[in-house]
């Protein structure tokens, strides 16, 4: 995925930094009991940029 400097700039101000992976299993079991195919990309995504 190609991110912009700017906004590199930006998710580092909100305390992001390159290689985070948090933990997401809660997140996807909401969302598969609600009946949600979570995909592999959703889930790279979500373990990097989620809360």
């Amino acid at each position: 995925m190609k991110i912009s400097n700017k906004t590199i700039e930006e998710l580092k101000k909100a305390g992001w930094y390159e290689g985070r992976k948090i933990d997401i299993s809660e997140n996807v079991k909401f969302l598969e009991e609600r009946g949600f195919e979570v995909f592999e990309s959703a889930k790279k995504f979500m373990e990097e940029f989620g809360e």
